[in-house]
C-alpha cells in the first residue's frame, strides 16, 4: 500500500488493459485513481501530481481549461554549489538578453514556499471568473465552484483590471487532527497528511464537502494581463 494513498481493499477491481493491468481504486475522498502494475512483481505508484494527472486522463469530473500564462513547475537546489550553478545560469541569461545589470545591480527576492496545491485564479473587471488547477501548466482543470467555497479567496477585488493569481491551497495540521479524530469514531481510514487531503478536496464534486473543510490559502504571485511592467520587480508585486 502506497503511504500517499490509502484505501480499502473490498472497493477496487481489475481490468486487463492489453499487457498490463489496470486496477481502479476509491481512495478515502470517494474518488477513483489508478495503480499501473508493469509485472506482477513490481508495482510503479505514481507521485501526487501525477496523481492528479491520471484522474484528469481518464475521470472528467471538472471542464478543462488553457492558462492564459504557462504555469512552469519549480526546481529543487539541495547545497550551496547547486545555488551557485543555478545563480550563474540566470546572469548568462540576463546577458544574453542585452541586460546591463546581469552583474551587478540587481537583487533576489526570497519568500517562503508553502506546500499545498497550486492554484491559478483569475479576475476580470474585479470579479472572480475562473480558478483552476496548474495541471500540465499549459491545461488545467476548472474548479471554481470548489474554490469559491474557500472563505479567504475574494469573490471581487478593488482593481478592476485583468489579473492572474497564483497560490498554494493548504490546510492547518490541527484542522487534519480534528477530521481524523471524526473519522477514527466511525471506523474510517485516516488521512495521511494535510497536504494530501487539501489537494483531494478541491478535487471533490460535492462543493458542500470543501465548504465544510478550513482551506487555506496563501497566494505569491500576480500578473496584470496585457501590462508586462505592471510590476518592475518581484518585490513590489509581493
Amino acid at each position: 500500500l502506497s503511504p500517499i494513498l490509502q484505501f480499502e481493499s473490498e472497493n477496487c477491481k481489475t481490468e486487463n488493459d492489453g499487457d498490463r493491468n489496470t486496477t481502479y481504486y476509491i481512495d478515502p475522498w470517494g474518488n477513483p485513481y489508478v495503480l499501473f502494475f508493469v509485472d506482477l512483481c513490481e508495482t510503479a505508484t505514481a507521485n501526487i501530481n501525477d496523481y492528479w494527472q491520471i484522474l484528469s486522463d481518464q475521470f472528467d469530473g471538472f471542464s478543462k481549461t488553457i492558462h492564459q500564462i504557462p504555469q512552469w513547475s519549480y526546481d529543487n537546489v539541495f547545497g550551496y554549489d547547486e545555488l551557485v550553478r543555478w545563480d550563474e545560469r540566470n546572469r548568462k541569461i540576463l546577458e544574453k538578453a542585452g541586460n546591463k545589470k546581469a552583474r551587478t545591480g540587481w537583487h533576489y527576492a526570497c519568500e517562503l514556499k508553502i506546500d499545498g496545491l497550486k492554484i491559478i485564479l483569475t479576475y476580470q473587471s474585479g470579479n472572480l471568473v475562473m480558478g483552476a488547477t496548474r495541471g500540465d501548466g499549459t491545461v488545467g482543470e476548472d474548479i471554481t465552484e470548489n474554490i469559491r467555497m474557500i472563505k479567504s479567496i475574494p469573490q471581487k477585488i478593488s482593481d478592476t483590471r485583468d489579473v492572474v493569481v497564483i497560490g498554494e491551497v493548504w490546510m492547518k495540521k490541527t484542522d487534519l487532527e480534528k477530521i481524523n479524530k471524526d473519522r477514527a469514531k466511525e471506523n474510517l481510514p485516516l488521512y495521511a497528511n494535510p497536504r494530501n487531503l487539501a489537494a483531494g478536496t478541491l478535487r471533490q464534486l460535492d462543493t458542500n464537502i470543501v465548504a465544510s473543510r478550513d482551506l487555506q490559502v496563501f497566494c505569491y504571485d500576480l500578473t496584470v494581463i496585457g501590462d508586462d511592467e505592471a510590476f518592475p520587480t518581484h518585490t513590489e508585486e509581493l
